[in-house]
């Protein structure tokens, strides 16, 4: 719960809020996706997860910044927060990298545990041992925030990383799907001749992996959060 207030008016400027609002709408919508799954599903789906995880690290630095009486970059403020970040400045607002915000944020509870240690019983420095690889495979999948959310016109490579179809000969094809013992979902284009041009099979979701990932982190982050709202900024 937060406070019944504009999100301008929380502790950090409503970063959690939005965070918490986008990590339960891929909770709602991940759970008929298992029972009835429809092509590209996981797509929306970590793209809903892979957001509230970049918004749950901003929140908690903003709050770490606010509540340690950290100074933002080059004499900036609340209301327009930069951080040193990969050895530039950069604005909050303008980082996506999951993993660079990781490690900012960590590099911060690091410095100052002793004094976050004086102010509630939460240990900052206990994270899952799989966390770390949780982090680098969403950085992986989507350095810049923008892989589950379009087509990547200039990269095709990167988009066959998100398609559930490939192009395979008809040796492959039948290889396949007697190897998984199945009938395989395969479309066969063929010219005026009646002869096959291309042949493309259905290989099913390679993001799972990735979505599991998100998943987890947003869920950790999403508790990380909350225990940094009770304990450093009074509930806000």
């Amino acid at each position: 719960m937060y406070e019944f207030r504009p999100i301008g008016q929380h502790y950090d400027r409503g970063l959690g809020a939005i965070a918490e609002a986008f990590k339960e709408s891929g909770d709602r919508l991940v759970a008929p996706i298992q029972d009835k799954k429809y092509f590209y599903s996981n797509l929306p789906v970590c793209y809903l997860y892979r957001h509230a995880v970049e918004l749950f690290l901003k929140s908690i630095i903003f709050i770490l910044h606010r509540r340690l009486s950290i100074s933002w970059e080059m004499g900036s403020d609340e209301m327009c927060p930069a951080i040193r970040i990969a050895g530039r400045v950069a604005r909050l607002e303008h980082t996506h990298s999951i993993t660079l915000l990781y490690k900012y944020m960590r590099e911060i509870i690091d410095a100052r545990r002793e004094e976050l240690a004086a102010i509630g019983p939460s240990d900052w420095n206990s994270f899952p041992s799989e966390m770390d690889s949780w982090i680098q495979i969403i950085e992986a999948a989507d350095a810049r925030g923008t892989f589950f959310r379009y087509p990547s016109f200039q990269e095709q490579e990167t988009d066959l990383r998100k398609s559930e179809f490939r192009e395979m000969s008809a040796t492959d094809a039948f290889a396949q799907a007697t190897a998984e013992g199945r009938f395989a979902k395969v479309f066969i284009e063929e010219n005026t001749k009646d002869s096959t041009v291309r042949i493309y099979a259905f290989t099913g979701d390679e993001l799972e992996e990735v979505r599991a990932a998100l998943s987890s982190t947003a869920e950790f982050l999403s508790l990380a959060h909350f225990a940094a709202r009770m304990e450093l900024s009074n509930g806000q």
